[in-house]
């Protein structure tokens, strides 16, 4: 038999197998997880199974289809070489860059003048008009399959360059009529007077709006940079005058929280009990991003062991133990991302002899950035300074090698990637490998022993919300397989 392609793991006196190829997580016999190990150590594939029972377990979780020993052979993205059709016929995306300039100076922010390692900083450049135009003519052209459009705009603060947004839109509505257009924004939402709620309301924007947590710590990260003064106060009215004025409009409105781990999960939490108007609205959370920060994040042990603990409580409310009104939002994003997860199982093909690691969107497709000079990048959270981020301008168009680099960065690794059992679900790409200059394997790898200990992490939650899942199943919800989670 063949080495089979395994990551084993205990978890709550249980034991199983996470099978990299057919990318689920089995429940197995403490005798055949020991069996496993021994396996996996003698890298030959020649064990002998002296208890029979051990045999015919391992054999029927073959039969299905479990621990097979395929390994890719060769490192390519599978869309290597479609690349130049999806770039010149079905992006669905794109985000304009209207404005370098923002009212607000936060402290973690990766434009910031300060610990910023390879990132552009705040200037005072905006994007013209002909530029922006010239941008919708480009999402026109090369959107031609797609079934939908989507116009983002984003700065800096894009609300700063309203009347550029209102052009912007309303030649869009032309170029596209008879396709669906969708416009987003991404703001501060300091500038969000009656004015430009009501055009928002009108033209249906799906609207995001960046709040840190309660006003303590949302005023220590985002402050104005004129006087220093925090922002949360005039975010509350804004917030509460939509609602009171646009109440359907307000319930579709989403939070970007960005999270300083060296907070207070309760205190960052406490945000949606001080104020009400906050509990209504989608909240997306995640952790300060420190890629191209000179300063890296740390994660304090109160703030670890308080967000388990709400997690904890996220499944309790999934077991229907506590009421899903008690849970932090923060925290059910957690059990959300489980049940898409658990929707997709079954669904993934084995590993072929030429694959790709997870990670790697395809590079302008989903969300094609434009900055202020017409400059493409493949989405908003690369580094518009370095050369190797770009994948091409308005004038020239796209440059198909540079994006089919970032697409393929898992072959700056190619050895690693090929015998890591986190290949499926790595989530790295080219702005991991980014040294500022160019796409470098040594600051790749730097990142990789992180994917793994993150991966762990998620294949143990997946337990966890599977057994909760089980739980319910077994206790008059259905029926619940135990074959694999």
């Amino acid at each position: 038999m063949g080495v089979p392609f395994i990551k084993l793991f205990e978890f709550w006196g249980k034991y199983y197998a996470f099978d990299v190829n057919t990318d689920e997580i089995i429940n197995i016999s403490k005798k055949l997880y020991f069996y496993l190990g021994k396996l996996l150590k003698n890298h030959d594939g020649d064990i002998n199974f002296d208890d029979e029972d051990t045999r015919r377990e391992y054999e029927s979780y073959n039969a299905y289809g479990y621990f097979s020993d395929i390994k890719v052979r060769e490192i390519k993205h599978p869309s290597t070489d479609l690349i130049e059709g999806y770039l010149n016929r079905k992006i669905n995306m794109m985000t304009l860059q209207v404005t370098q300039n923002c009212n607000l100076r936060c402290s973690y922010c990766v434009y910031s003048d300060f610990y910023n390692s390879g990132q552009r900083t705040h200037t005072g450049k905006r994007m013209a008009i002909e530029t922006a135009l010239k941008a919708v003519d480009f999402l026109a052209e090369h959107s031609l399959d797609s079934e939908f459009v989507s116009i983002t705009f984003y700065g800096g603060e894009p609300l700063l360059e309203m009347n550029l947004v209102k052009k912007v839109v309303e030649y869009a509505e032309k170029v596209f009529k008879g396709k669906e257009l969708r416009f987003s924004v991404t703001t501060n939402a300091t500038k969000l007077d009656e004015e430009i709620v009501e055009y928002l309301v009108k033209k249906d924007f799906v609207l995001m709006i960046s709040l840190d947590g309660p006003k303590e710590i949302h005023n220590t990260n985002r402050r104005f940079a004129a006087d220093g003064k925090g922002s949360y106060d005039i975010i509350v009215s804004n917030l509460r005058k939509i609602k009171e004025k646009f109440p359907d409009y307000f319930r579709k409105i989403s939070i970007s929280m960005v999270i300083d781990p060296q907070n207070d999960f309760d205190e960052i939490n406490s945000v949606f009990d001080k104020e009400s108007v906050f509990s209504e609205l989608n909240v997306h959370a995640t952790v300060i991003d420190d890629i191209y920060s000179l300063e890296k994040v740390s994660y304090s042990e109160e703030y670890i062991a308080k967000r388990e603990y709400h997690s904890f409580l996220a499944y309790l409310a999934e077991l229907d133990r506590i009421n899903i009104g008690e849970i932090s939002p923060i925290a059910y994003e957690e059990i959300s991302d489980m049940k898409s997860k658990s929707k997709m199982k079954g669904k993934v093909k084995k590993l072929s002899y030429t694959d790709a690691p997870g990670g790697p969107c395809i590079p302008g497709q989903t969300r094609l950035f434009v900055d202020v000079d017409g400059n493409l990048f493949p989405c908003e959270r690369v580094s518009e300074s370095s050369p190797a981020m770009i994948i091409g301008n308005l004038k020239e168009g796209f440059f198909y090698e540079n994006a089919r680099k970032i697409l393929n960065i898992g072959a700056l690794t190619a050895d690693e990637c090929k015998n890591c059992w986190a290949f499926r679900r790595c989530n790295l790409c080219a702005r991991n490998a980014d040294d500022g200059s160019k796409l470098s394997r040594e600051k790749k790898l730097t990142y990789c022993s992180g994917v793994r200990e993150r991966t762990l992490y998620e294949l143990k939650r997946e337990v966890l919300f599977y057994e909760a899942k089980c739980h319910k199943e077994r206790n008059g919800y259905g029926k619940c397989s135990d074959l694999s989670v």
